[in-house]
């Protein structure tokens, strides 16, 4: 005996789908339905920085303000030896170098230049009666007089006082 062909299932009558869990891991599929668990948001850390910049070197001083001092032209009368009245001018250079210093701080630059000096150096050595000529700088002029008024000689003069005048050359340096 044959049998008859096996019909079509109807749609209605279609098998259901199988479960999931009967379908095994190659078909497994999540639900629609399923939570997804939340996410935290992330910890914001700081870039470090890794251009950081050196500190600013300090300004530097400004050109000029600082000079070179050098005695220039000494004529003397009297019965002190020449070397003597130098070295006694010698000992107040840095006081006329601080004079300029002041001058081009106040003006905000140096000024190169020459400044003449007159002084007489009395009995006991002691310089009077100093004179500074004009200079570009304000005060310097009247420091330089100050700081000359100081000057001793070690030697005395050997009768009455010794005449003397020369010039003060004002070199700024650069830094």
């Amino acid at each position: 005996r044959v049998d008859p062909p096996a019909a079509a299932p109807s749609p209605a009558t279609a098998p259901a789908a199988p479960d999931a869990a009967d379908a095994g891991p190659a078909h497994a599929v999540a639900p629609a339905h399923a939570e997804v668990a939340p996410i935290a948001p992330a910890e914001v850390q700081p870039v470090p920085d890794t251009h950081t910049r050196p500190p600013p070197a300090p300004d530097p001083a400004p050109v000029g303000m600082d000079c070179g001092v050098a005695l220039g032209g000494l004529d003397s009368s009297g019965s002190l030896p020449r070397s003597s009245i130098q070295r006694a001018l010698a000992r107040v250079e840095d006081d006329v170098a601080d004079c300029y210093r002041a001058g081009a701080e106040a003006v905000g630059h140096g000024l190169a230049g020459v400044v003449p000096v007159a002084l007489t150096i009395d009995v006991d050595g002691r310089a009077r009666n100093v004179t500074a000529g004009p200079f570009g700088l304000p005060g310097v002029s009247a420091c330089v007089e100050r700081a000359y008024a100081r000057v001793r000689t070690l030697d005395r003069p050997d009768t009455g006082t010794v005449r003397a005048s020369f010039s003060v050359h004002f070199k700024p340096r650069s830094p």
